[in-house]
């Protein structure tokens, strides 16, 4: 899947984690995406917001003190393939 090797080749993370990911029927996601907020003003860049899937409003990210009304942040550490499971088994991704 294309979209997914644009992952691989972008993303900063565990490439055992994206496989993981990819395994557990996720979509792909989007790489280092500015967040904006309803005003247009970006809230969260890119070299923060590690992973996100836009239409679902979830995003990994490096900083754990990340926000943004309606979103999902999941930080990218240990925990963070459980959570995407719990996510995606809630049909939230």
């Amino acid at each position: 899947d294309s979209a997914w090797t644009e992952v691989y080749e972008l993303t900063a993370l565990d490439h055992a984690a994206i496989t993981k990911m990819q395994a557990m029927g996720l979509p792909a996601p989007e790489v280092g995406v500015d967040l904006m907020d309803d005003h247009g003003e970006i809230v969260l860049s890119g070299n923060v917001v590690e992973l996100c899937w836009t239409q679902s409003r979830v995003a990994v990210v490096t900083d754990a003190a990340a926000e943004l009304q309606g979103w999902h942040f999941i930080v990218a550490d240990e925990g963070m393939l459980d959570k995407l499971t719990a996510l995606k088994e809630q049909g939230v991704i």
